[in-house]
């Protein structure tokens, strides 16, 4: 079983490439992410950035390395599940708005770039989007 750690970006290709050894799913829906409140996470920077480096880079550079497998192959669907919290920030969740909504502003340039490959990219956000 392939083993998927959002912090150890360095292990990303390798974690697409054993998933798609057996060939390359149609479809990769992606649901990264952690809540760290926002008191804690202003205290502490090292929380922001593991919050950070969760939400949005980790989560980001697993897709990519999914796409270009993707588009390898010429097809495929990447789903980019997000939270409410990155387009209706709470008072407590306000830091989250930009690691969260992060992967969601990267799917027009995965969409664009699975158009030309045969493939398709979308996103959603949660209720109502």
């Amino acid at each position: 079983m392939a083993r998927y750690d959002a912090l150890d970006t360095g292990t990303h290709q390798a974690f697409a490439d054993e998933i798609c050894a057996g060939g390359v799913p149609d479809l990769v829906i992606a649901a990264t992410g952690v809540l760290i409140p926002e008191e804690q996470a202003e205290g502490d920077v090292r929380l922001a950035a593991t919050m950070i480096e969760t939400n949005f880079t980790g989560h980001v550079t697993a897709l990519l390395a999914f796409g270009s497998r993707m588009r390898e192959r010429g097809s495929g669907t990447i789903v980019v599940l997000s939270s409410v919290a990155a387009v209706r920030p709470r008072k407590f969740k306000r830091g989250v708005r930009g690691d969260q909504g992060g992967p969601g502003r990267v799917r027009p340039r995965l969409r664009r770039r699975a158009a030309r490959h045969g493939g398709s990219a979308c996103c959603s956000s949660g209720p109502g989007s």
